[in-house]
């Protein structure tokens, strides 16, 4: 997690702000576990996709049966988001009159989900910020601040906020050392960065000559020039920054302003312009070749000075922290080993099946277009994974039954992993010190979670290790709660796995939009984001099977894996029911811990 390290005066009112700035930080972070990032979908866009898809059943496009998953992911948003609640209690409405039934009828649905966007959505994130505010200076609530600041950032993302301006605003904001001037009313206007137009945008990239001359020829506004004196003002101090295209006969070229909300939206919106027109090209003159830009320098019309954005780099699917011992060059190692093998399968369509989808999946991480994207990742699922056994079996049914185990597989022993590098990286010597002192081996993450079941006097003097962060102690706080309930652990597991099918399946919705109409929805980056690392977590779950129990065949790796989750599933059910067995609700949960752990593919 993102440390700041600037002085903050400790007062009560403080703490609340840091604790705003640590969840907004990780909550659109791409360093972040990707179960810590803000969700791909608020429930207001949730009613609007329901809304769309009853529709199409209506008009005999797609069959009733397709939306099951949405309808049921809809009703469970309702259900969960206090946001929606709240207002429905403000203004008289009852939930019932939002929330169909799971066996609606699609005129039923239209008219509900119609309901909830005319009179319910439109004071959405109005209302969270507010929540925010008043959960800092008048509730006192943390748990209130985290639950809204959840709610808010997927909403602000789905109206067309980039996470990167949330980012960029939230780091400026609070690495200030007058952070300790902050006020209600200053918090209000920080939020309302994102809620409001801010300006006009222009844009300088340095490109061929031919292109150049092309892209002038469409649209008079646009500037062409050779050499770097002649550029606009505002430019000249960042110009150097712009990568050469093709040496000596480059020109830089300069797109006229346009409104927007920030520049990463303008920046967004320019990258499709420009590749719009690139397409064009190859198709009108075969001869000529368009330079696509990585980078340009962005100018807001008022200011003095440019700053280099790159266009590329809205791509985010996460990164994969290195937590197990060896790192990054370990899993790296293994990954190469897994791959040998698999080339050395007897059946001969394996290996063609598993490099023919790696290849597919290395162009969406090459590609700037998120609708390429998802396609070549869907791609490289439908070439790895094995067909349906049988006709009767929807495709989208079985490729979820296949890709959900290998992202969830881990969950549990994920959630205590991410907190101990968290909890490492604020005081790494005081938190091992302190768990060698009490629980033996420092570097276990078995001898971490005792932390959990310990004496009060140890809690204390470990949340006085990690005091600094709010996030970190109202997190501790949560595992604690978990770590001691072995029902709120299982219900926990399952309602991930539930929203990873509704994501697989809605990301199989995107992509035969994308086939099928050329249409695409305003969520595909986050969702080409999800289905790359989707993919990624199929593959490391097919080396770690490997790695731990030698079976390198893709095929027969993946049905062992759904097995084995189902297995834990059905285990875990098992003993939250039989709780006689057990002397106390404290050593129920701990085996059921223990039991995520020893089931775990990946060591952690």
């Amino acid at each position: 997690m993102k440390k700041f390290k600037n002085s903050w005066p400790g007062t009560l009112e403080d703490e609340y702000y840091k604790l705003v700035a640590e969840q907004l930080i990780e909550l659109v972070n791409s360093y972040s576990w990707s179960s810590y990032r803000a969700k791909a979908t608020s429930t207001p866009f949730k009613a609007e996709e329901l809304k769309s898809l009853a529709w199409q059943v209506k008009n005999g496009e797609i069959a009733k049966s397709t939306i099951s998953h949405a309808v049921e992911e809809y009703i469970d948003a309702l259900q969960r988001d206090c946001a929606v609640k709240e207002i429905c209690l403000q203004k008289g409405i009852d939930l019932a009159s939002i929330s169909p039934k799971s066996d609606a009828s699609v005129d039923r649905i239209i008219m509900l989900t119609t309901t909830m966007i005319e009179v319910v959505s439109p004071d959405y994130i109005k209302f969270c910020i507010s929540a925010v505010v008043e959960g800092c200076t008048v509730n006192k609530s943390k748990k209130r601040v985290r639950e809204f600041l959840k709610l808010l950032v997927p909403a602000l993302i789905n109206s067309g906020v980039p996470r990167q301006w949330l980012y960029e605003n939230t780091s400026q904001t609070f690495y200030k050392d007058e952070v300790s001037s902050l006020t209600p009313e200053k918090m209000k206007g920080f939020f309302n960065l994102f809620t409001e137009d801010t300006g006009k945008y222009c844009f300088l990239f340095k490109t061929n000559k031919e292109f150049g001359e092309y892209l002038k020829g469409l649209q008079e506004e646009i500037e062409v020039f050779t050499k770097p004196e002649d550029v606009p003002e505002g430019f000249a101090s960042q110009i150097d920054r712009l990568p050469n295209v093709s040496g000596r006969k480059d020109v830089f070229v300069w797109m006229p302003y346009r409104k927007d909300r920030n520049p990463y939206s303008a920046a967004r919106a320019f990258n499709q312009w420009i590749s719009l027109f690139r397409s064009l090209l190859y198709l009108a003159d075969v001869g000529r070749k368009g330079f696509t830009p990585k980078s340009a320098l962005c100018l807001k019309e008022g200011e003095d000075h440019a700053s280099l954005l790159y266009l590329n780099d809205f791509f985010h699917p996460g990164r994969e922290r290195a937590l197990e011992h060896g790192g990054a060059a370990k899993i790296s190692d293994d990954l190469h080993r897994y791959a040998v093998q698999v080339a050395q399968s007897r059946t001969e369509s394996v290996p063609q099946r598993f490099f023919s989808s790696l290849s597919a999946v290395s162009l969406a991480a090459k590609s700037q277009q998120p609708d390429s994207r998802i396609l070549a990742v869907w791609a490289g699922f439908e070439g790895l994974l094995p067909p349906p056994p049988d006709q009767s079996v929807p495709r989208i049914v079985h490729f979820e039954r296949m890709i959900t185990p290998c992202v969830t597989a881990d969950y549990v022993p994920r959630l205590f992993s991410e907190f101990r590098h968290d909890c490492l990286s604020i005081n790494r010597a005081a938190v091992e010190k302190l768990i060698g002192e009490n629980f033996g081996d420092h570097n276990a993450l078995s001898s971490f979670i005792e932390i959990f079941y310990a004496d009060g006097s140890i809690k204390s003097e470990f949340c006085s290790k990690i005091e600094t962060s709010p996030l970190l102690l109202n997190r501790a706080y949560e595992l604690e709660a978990l770590a001691n309930s072995a029902a709120k652990l299982q219900a926990l597991r399952l309602s991930h796995i539930r929203r990873v099918r509704w994501q697989v399946n809605r990301i199989y919705r995107e992509r035969n939009a994308i086939i099928h109409k050329a249409s695409r929805t305003s969520v595909v980056q986050n969702l080409s984001e999800h289905a790359y690392s989707y993919f990624r977590s199929v593959i490391l779950a097919l080396e770690s099977t490997f790695n731990r129990y030698g079976l390198a065949d893709t095929d027969a790796s993946l049905e062992f894996i759904r097995t084995q989750c189902n297995n834990l599933s059905q285990d875990i059910d098992k003993k939250v029911r039989n709780s006689s067995d057990f002397h106390s609700p404290e050593e129920q949960a701990k085996s059921v811990v223990k039991l995520t752990m020893d089931r775990r593919l990946r060591e952690a």
